[in-house]
Order: structure tokens, then sequence, then C-alpha cells
């Protein structure tokens, strides 16, 4: 008997020592960060090598090509006065790594994963335990309502955006808790504030809101001062902004109210997908299980007994309600933009939820966390690890769905690459090439390669890929049909006494009169699919090509 007890507290000391080292070694920061960093690799890595440029990615290389740095920012400068950060990245982008797509791809994939990474250092910066901050890191990097930022070079910009934010977070927190002398701190905070609003103006109500940080993290008169320095620098820009003149804000009150009321019903059903990215569950029902969910955490906050249970309680509610605030200071700043930018939107256009995304995520994690610590809380037996223990297996469930969709999303944008390159070999394959001036008007290629995700849609992009293909700046190409992508107009040939006019249904300003015609002789139709090509000379000539068109 005396044998056998040996050998039952042998393995009870072999088991506490298993244990031991679990805590000691699995549950350790550099564990967390490497999760994050080798996910990183699975999802990127892939797509690294078979992406490649898509819209303005294009048109930026094309002119980073034939006009070099001053050209480029310049140029992007004049199309975006207010995001003069943004401007300069683009144009070092294009210019050092000019000519390699999948380095671009990459930095942007990189910049991505940074983010996450700080998404993990600010919540255990905040008092998180690592678990809370590795499911929100990797649930931000998995995030598919926001994937276009990765998958599309440009996008990278409004990542390095949220990048500089998180970053100067980070700071602000260092000066906080360095009383006295935290003020070089918070001036380096405050630059780094300043430098992510004049990157994208996305982040504006989010720095704003970054202020009410600092009431938890320091006195109150510290707080107040740091907050203000905050507001006084976002002034600031906000005035500089107005006064360059920013063409995004474009609504007036009613509008804005329009597309509040557009957003908050989207956000609605984005959040609700967030919390079940599997199938069709209803909408209504996921948030009125949450809505449930926090009402009980309250009622269960004010009435036990148990300590502990309060502590966890709210410090759940407390991460629901910063994840709300973000998502709602990401989405608001949207309020008097342009009504094309919406939650819901597909492709490229779902960049616009990058930072609300992860107040999303923040409210995904503590809602499951939430749920979890209410269901260990009643059963009286259960040991406080159980709870985490829940958490991480329904971390790790909607993770799985993330992902899904995201490689789902990943699976378009390599489709776009190959079908540009297919349109572009079928272009060079004309001989003779066309000559310097020329006007090449290209049919039969697909407009997008899945939902939001174009494949040469509009003249910019198309024109700055053809210029690229044959090295020569003069050449004008337009896809027909091709998208106007500021009012969905479709392209069509016009045929008059002297030239070949190319317009679109209300195009605006996407199709200025200066590139809008081409001589005859000098204009030419290629079909890519059938492979026949025809010279518009003449007015005849024209009204044939048109009518085969």
């Amino acid at each position: 008997m005396s044998g056998f007890q040996d050998r039952l507290n042998h393995t009870a000391m072999n088991h506490a020592a298993m244990i031991a080292m679990a805590r000691r070694y699995l549950v350790h920061p550099a564990v967390a960060y490497g999760a994050v960093a080798v996910v990183s690799a699975i999802l990127f890595v892939p797509y690294v090598l078979a992406g490649g440029w898509l819209g303005d990615d294009w048109w930026t290389e094309a002119t980073a090509h034939f006009s070099g740095m001053g050209g480029v920012v310049h140029a992007l400068i004049r199309a975006e006065p207010t995001r003069p950060v943004q401007d300069v990245y683009l144009g070092l982008v294009h210019v050092v790594l000019g000519g390699h797509p999948h380095l671009q791809v990459a930095l942007a994939a990189t910049l991505s994963m940074v983010m996450s990474l700080l998404v993990l250092s600010v919540l255990r910066k905040l008092g998180f335990d690592l678990l809370t901050s590795f499911s929100a890191a990797l649930l931000t990097l998995l995030f598919p309502f926001s994937d276009s930022t990765w998958l599309w070079s440009t996008g990278g910009a409004i990542t390095l955006c949220v990048v500089l934010w998180l970053t100067g977070l980070l700071a602000a927190l260092k000066g906080l808790r360095q009383q006295p002398g935290g003020q070089p701190w918070h001036a380096l905070a405050v630059m780094l504030y300043v430098a992510s609003l004049l990157t994208y103006e996305l982040v504006l109500l989010v720095i704003v809101m970054t202020g009410l940080v600092y009431f938890a993290e320091a006195p109150r008169r510290v707080a107040r001062r740091r907050w203000a320095a905050d507001v006084v620098a976002v002034s600031l820009v906000v005035a500089l902004d107005l006064y360059v003149g920013n063409r995004h804000h474009t609504l007036g009150l009613h509008g804005a109210l329009h597309h509040v009321r557009l957003i908050a019903g989207q956000a609605r059903m984005l959040l609700a997908r967030s919390f079940v990215p599997f199938g069709s569950v209803s909408d209504i029902a996921i948030l009125a299980a949450w809505f449930a969910l926090l009402v009980a955490a309250c009622a269960v906050r004010g009435a036990s007994p148990d300590r502990y249970i309060r502590t966890e309680t709210g410090r759940w509610l407390k991460l629901t309600t910063a994840g709300t605030l973000m998502a709602v200071g990401g989405w608001g700043v949207l309020a008097p933009a342009k009504l094309w930018y919406e939650p819901l939107s597909q492709g490229i256009g779902n960049r616009i939820n990058i930072l609300a995304g992860i107040g999303v995520v923040l409210v995904v994690v503590a809602g499951l966390s939430l749920a979890c610590s209410l269901i260990v809380s009643a059963w009286k037996r259960a040991p406080a690890w159980v709870a985490s223990g829940m958490a991480l297996i329904a971390v790790a469930v909607v993770a799985v769905g993330y992902g899904r969709l995201t490689v789902r999303d990943r699976g378009g944008y390599e489709r776009a690459a190959a079908e540009e390159s297919n349109v572009l070999a079928a272009i060079h394959s004309i001989r003779p090439p066309p000559q310097y001036g020329s006007t090449l008007i290209v049919a039969g290629s697909p407009l997008q390669a899945a939902p939001g995700v174009p494949v040469f849609a509009t003249a910019w992009d198309l024109g700055s890929a053809v210029e690229l293909l044959e090295d020569d700046p003069g050449l004008t190409a337009w896809p027909l049909p091709g998208v106007n992508v500021w009012d969905f107009g479709l392209v069509k040939v016009g045929c008059h006494e002297h030239r070949v006019t190319i317009s679109g249904i209300g195009v605006g300003v996407a199709f200025p009169p200066a590139r809008s015609a081409g001589r005859y002789g000098r204009t030419q139709v290629f079909d890519v699919r059938g492979r026949w090509r025809a010279s518009i000379d003449d007015v005849a000539t024209c009204r044939r090509v048109a009518q085969r068109l």
C-alpha cells in the first residue's frame, strides 16, 4: 500500500512540476508575441508570393517610375493635401521598392503584424492578462472585415496610421508612469498622434478619446494636462485640414445624419458577424444575446458577494466599453465623408474598418470572456483557470472563422493579380507596339476578381500599367467596359468628326476632358478574350468598331 501511495505522490509531484513548467514557459510574453508572428507568416507568405499591384498601386508606381521621388510626392500631395505623411510613405515605398510588387505587399503585411503586436503590448500595459491581450492581437490580425489594408499595398498606409497611434499611446502611458519627468515621453506621443492624423484622418476621434485612458493611469491633474496637450495638437491639425480643404468632407448636415444612420445599421450587422463568423445566424438574435449578457454581468457585479467575481466582471465590462468607444470613434469620423464609406464595404473598400475593427475585436474578446466567467461563477467548485481555458477555446473558434473568411478574401486578390498579369501579357503581344501618344481601348477583361477587388477597372490603373509595360509615359489606356469608381458610370466610345471620345454616364471628375479623347490614326481597340485588334482611323471605322464592342 505504501508503494502505491509513493507512486501516487510521485505522479502528483510530476503533474505539479509539469503545470509549473507550463506556466513558466508557455504562459510567457515571448510565446504570445511569437505565436502572433507565426500566424502572420502562415497567413501572409502565400499572398506575398502570389499577390501584386491593384488599383492606385499602378498609378503611384508609374508616377514614381517616370517622375522620381519629387514627382510622385508632389503628385500625391496635390491629390491628398491633408495626408502628407501618407503621401511621403507611398512615395518612398514606390521609389525604394519600385518594380517589386511582392516586396511592397510584404511591407503592408508586416505593418499589419506590427499593429497586432502593438495591440498586445498596449493591453498588457493597461493591466490585462496575457491571454486576453494575445486573444485580441490574434483576432486583430485575422479580422476579415478590414483585410484590404494588407492585401492591397496602398492600404498599408492606413495600417501605418494605426501603428503610429498605438505607438504614441505606448509612449503616453510610459510618460504617465514616470512622474515626475514624463513630459518628454508625452511630447513624443503627441508627435506620433499628429503624424498618425496626417497619415489618415480616420484616427481623429480616437486620439481625442485616448485621453480617457490617462485618468485611469495617473492623477487627475496630470491626466488633464496631458489630454489638453493632445486636444490642442489635434485641433491645430484639423484647422490645417480645413484650411487646405479636404475634399472627402463634402456632405452637409442632412447628408451626414443619413450617413450616420447607414453606418450604424451596418456596424450592428458587422458586430454580430464578428461574434459568429459562421453561417447566417440572425444578427438580431446575436446582438440580443450579447445585450442580455451585459445586463446579467451588471446584475452579478452589483449583487455578488464574491470580490473576485465582481473584479472579473468589472474588467470585462470596462474592456467592452473601451472597445465600443473605439468602434464609435473609428466609424464616427466617417459621418461627413462620402456615402460609399460603409462598414460592410467589400474588397479594397473595407479598409475603413481597420480602427473600428480593433474596437470590435475588444468587444468580442470581452464578451466571450464575460460569458465564460459567468458560467464558471455559477459552478462553485470550478477553479479560476477553467474560465480562462473556456475563453481561449471560444477565441480559437472565432479565430478559425475569421481565418476562413480572410483566406477566402486573399484568394480574390490572388485571382485579381493573376488576371491583371494575363491582361498585360495579352497587351504586350501587340505587334507593332502602340506609338507614343496612342490611346488603347482594352475590351473583354473582367472588372473585378471578387466583390470590390478591381481588375483594371479604371483608366488610371490600366493606363499606368500600360505605361509601365511599354516604358512609355505617352500612352493612354481605357478599360471597356470600365467602372468609374466615383459614381459607378460605365465607359463608352463616341465617334466624332476628328476624334474618338471616351466618356461615361455622369462621369464628372474621373474622366477629365484632356484625357477623354483619342486621335484618329492613334487610337486602337484590343479585345483581350478574342485577341483581335482594330485601328480606328476615321469615323466610319470608329462606328463599326463601336458596334462590334
